[in-house]
């Protein structure tokens, strides 16, 4: 075969690939599909439910006083699963 037969069948090939494949991105997946409705609910909750919350304000207080103030942590207190403080991680 010389190159110019081969360059035709590639082109043809190149045509025939092209579309195909730009129908197979345009649709999304049922999976990708769900994400992105996940990602939407997640954007939508972040803008409107999200945030600090305050729900009572009291006059004349200048600050407060923290009676159980929790230790600083070390590797030890963070590799015992028996610790209280495990699961909240700072």
């Amino acid at each position: 075969m010389t190159r110019l037969s081969v360059f035709p069948r590639r082109l043809l090939a190149l045509f025939i690939a092209v579309p195909l494949l730009a129908a197979c991105a345009s649709s999304p997946t049922p999976a990708q599909q769900r994400a992105q409705d996940g990602h939407a609910l997640f954007e939508d909750r972040c803008k409107n439910v999200a945030g600090i919350k305050i729900y009572k304000t009291v006059a004349e207080v200048e600050g407060i006083v923290l009676l159980k103030v929790r230790p600083k942590a070390s590797d030890r207190e963070w590799a015992d699963p028996m610790w209280g403080g495990v699961c909240v991680r700072a």
